[in-house]
């Protein structure tokens, strides 16, 4: 037993493993070791901040179902990147336990660390279970796990932790065919349900559609028809029970994309911006040839982390040294390779089609006829079966890799002066050409040093029947220095403290709820603070406490009309961009039933760049004895911009049947908030009058009103406010958020997780069982 343990121990420190395990480590050491943080875009405006509310509600014996500082109110479990299910991602409340918010943004860190080796090896195992060897695990291991796809999106954690995934499906599913019983994987459920969870749809789903083809291909190719339609009913079901126990997450989730500005499809010119952009595919050889946004040199199109996709210049070599035994008919196909080959050259092929989006017409068509296409923005994301592809293929050739012999010597020996003469070629240009990019020529000049490597690599390759093992490491350690060297100017961070909730804040808000334009909130985002061409600060970071932008605003405990959710509930999507278009003095009835003290606005004159001038609000709670009835949607939003300026006067717009209120006296109540949380409010209201209260937040499935007890229906008021009618009198009123599918998802996973654990259990003592039973 103890030589067994010892053995897992020392095979840690060989190939595949310890490169694969080493690499991200290497590569987040300053921030890994130092205490600081992953911070730049989406951790500081998303992750973290919904992350840190979470856990305060936590801290209050709450669910954080809702999240209170943005949008008027936006859902916050549904919010799928949240990912509050995700097992893994539990591990960020725990080190908030142990050092608040600062030590919780750190362990974002360490997870985008261990989901980066988690990758590495579920490619390394998948190889090596089609047959590969050693140096292929490790080859394809490292290009997927430090290669440009994932590592230049380090600041997007939910994607990091959905791409995971993906090899570990791909080895389930294969190991189950290569076992000739095509059967349930408990593996592959596990696998399948923690993707689900990771918190990034568009990941999830391009990664479940490609398993489902590999499913598909592997075992017809294997077995034949009949088992391949068999194998992908097996992986269907899977997936389906997968699903119902990630009901808790994806109910709340599907309903909110529903009620959300993407329930019909994304806007066609928001989500095509980031397509491909071709000329970004020298950057598979030379990562840096249009820049780089961590030195502050990218002039490339849009942003540079979405058409990242460098995998190492080696195993690109290798990836593409397959395509003559793909298309050679001279070479036998007795191992299934050249199939093998053919499929994933396929998937390569169909992922960069995809992924050039707006650049063929080939993707508006499918986003005008085939469902999902319209529900994502970002196509060159499809990248994604390239790179996976790509991964598979290099360690193909690295298996195939042999010691060139003969006229093979004399191409090598070639090649080696021609790479040498790019390499010096490139430094004479710097010196020369003083009008040429120096990316270009300092890109050049890396490329063409890899290639001196990977030459000399051949040259020197042991002969067969030889000892490859030390050959093998050097391999494996130029192809990591490659990798981790192309990205490690990717990573901007900033100190922990940055995180603390303790530091400065926005003082001059005093709990009023903010609007800032679109507009304005787009520069100083993305010009002021977060410039997606240059990484490296314009001023310092925490200059953010006093600007703020959604959801930073969440650390401060600062509310704003804006949110900077994926999703957003169509109604207030709607209004937002409306009032965007309008002049600020046509804004301000508007602002005044959505409960904004605050109009924030660019300012350069002073200090902070930004003012904040007060507005009269009418209060988060609004009386309005005098109803203007609409009968639709579409009908109460031309309302509310004939009569905006009539609100403020007592009269509010009901959704629903009913005949308008005359206002010929329009009468007064004493409104008083009684209890104010993020999932239930208690008002004490006492009219004069009937009339409606109106709660100036978002309208949503799940919000329920009581009034006096008694169970009251909550009505769309003005649009996308809740309203409750009152009888004359004194009354209590409780808003209290219990959302239908959350509880139906409760009890599915609940459910499913007790029915899974009853036949594990059976599984596991059925020899037991069946002994003491004979």
């Amino acid at each position: 037993m103890m030589g067994r343990i010892f053995s897992n121990i020392r095979s840690i420190f060989r190939l595949p493993y310890l490169p694969i395990w080493l690499g991200p480590v290497v590569l987040f050491a300053p921030s890994l070791f130092t205490g600081r943080v992953l911070f730049w875009g989406l951790p500081a405006l998303q992750f973290i901040p919904w992350r840190a509310f979470a856990w305060e509600s936590m801290q209050n014996g709450l669910l954080p179902l809702w999240n209170p500082f943005n949008g008027l109110g936006a859902p916050l479990i549904a919010n799928y990147q949240l990912a509050f299910f995700y097992p893994p991602g539990w591990l960020v409340y725990l080190f908030a336990a142990l050092g608040g918010i600062p030590l919780m943004a750190w362990s974002h860190t360490l997870l985008v660390v261990l989901h980066l080796v988690w990758a590495g090896t579920g490619m390394a195992l998948f190889v090596r279970i089609l047959g590969l060897g050693v140096l292929a695990q490790t080859v394809s291991g490292l290009a997927f796990s430090l290669g440009g796809y994932l590592v230049a999106r380090n600041s997007f954690f939910s994607m990091i932790w959905a791409a995971a995934w993906l090899p570990w499906i791909l080895f389930a599913i294969t190991d189950t065919l290569l076992k000739e019983r095509i059967r349930f994987s408990f593996r592959l459920l596990i696998f399948i349900n923690f993707q689900l969870l990771a918190g990034h749809a568009q990941l999830t789903w391009y990664s479940l559609l490609l398993a489902g083809l590999w499913t598909v291909f592997y075992s017809w190719s294997r077995y034949g028809i009949k088992k391949g339609l068999h194998a992908a009913l097996v992986f269907l079901g899977t997936l389906l029970a997968a699903a119902a126990l990630a009901s808790v997450q994806l109910l709340p989730t599907a309903e909110y994309l529903l009620q959300s500005q993407r329930s019909n499809a994304v806007d066609y010119e928001l989500g095509l911006t980031y397509s491909y952009w071709p000329w970004r595919l020298l950057t598979m050889i030379s990562p840096d040839f249009f820049g780089n946004p961590g030195s502050g040199t990218y002039f490339g199109y849009a942003a540079y982390w979405e058409d990242a996709a460098y995998i190492g210049l080696i195993p690109l070599i290798l990836a593409v040294s397959t395509v003559k035994r793909t298309l050679s008919r001279k070479i036998q196909d007795d191992s299934g390779q050249k199939s093998i080959f053919r499929f994933w050259w396929v998937i390569i092929l169909v992922g960069f089609i995809l992924a050039l989006g707006k650049n063929l017409p080939v993707f508006l068509f499918l986003y005008k006829n085939v469902p999902t296409f319209g529900l994502f923005n970002a196509p060159a994301r499809w990248m994604f079966w390239v790179v996976v592809g790509l991964c598979v293929l290099a360690g193909y050739g690295a298996e195939a890799w042999r010691a060139p012999v003969g006229k093979a010597i004399r191409r090598f020996r070639l090649a080696l002066v021609v790479t040498l003469a790019v390499t010096v070629g490139a430094g004479l240009a710097w010196l020369v050409l003083r009008d040429v990019r120096l990316t270009f020529i300092q890109s050049t000049a890396v490329t063409g040093i890899w290639g001196i490597v990977f030459c000399v690599l051949a040259l020197r390759m042991p002969k067969e029947g030889m000892d490859k093992n030390r050959w093998n490491f050097v391999v494996a350690g130029l192809i990591a220095t490659d990798l981790v060297a192309a990205q490690f100017s990717l990573i901007p961070t900033t100190e922990a403290g940055f995180f603390n909730q303790n530091g400065p804040v926005l003082s001059v808000a005093q709990g009023q709820r903010v609007y800032l334009s679109y507009t304005d909130e787009y520069t100083l985002k993305f010009q002021r603070f977060f410039r997606i061409a240059n990484f490296n600060p314009l001023e310092s970071w925490s200059n953010l406490w006093q600007v703020m932008l959604p959801d930073f605003n969440i650390l401060a405990r600062t509310a704003y009309v804006n949110n900077f959710d994926p999703l957003l509930p169509g109604r207030y999507a709607a209004l937002i961009n409306y009032l965007d278009k309008l002049p600020p003095e046509k804004r301000i009835g508007f602002l005044n039933i959505l409960d904004v003290g605050l109009v924030e606005s660019i300012d350069p004159a002073i200090p902070e760049g930004v003012q904040f001038q007060p507005v009269q609000t009418g209060g988060r709670f609004q009386w309005a004895p005098c109803a203007i009835y609409a009968a639709d949607e579409n009908e109460s939003f031309q309302k509310l911009v004939q009569n905006v300026d009539l609100l403020a006067q007592g009269r509010v717009i009901v959704e629903g049947k009913g005949s308008d209120t005359p206002c010929i006296a329009p009468g007064k109540a004493v409104i008083q908030v009684l209890q104010d949380s993020s999932l239930q409010y208690i008002v004490s209201v006492n009219a004069d009058q009937a009339g409606w209260l109106v709660m100036a937040d978002t309208w949503y499935p799940g919000w329920e009103a009581q009034v006096d007890g008694k169970a009251a229906p909550v009505l769309n008021a003005d649009y996308l406010l809740r309203g409750v009618y009152l009888a004359r009198g004194a009354h209590q009123v409780e808003f209290a958020y219990h959302p239908f599918w959350y509880r139906i998802g409760s009890i599915l996973s609940v459910a499913g997780w007790a029915f899974l654990l009853f036949f594990a259990i059976i599984f596991i003592f059925r020899p037991y069982l069946r002994r003491n039973l004979e």
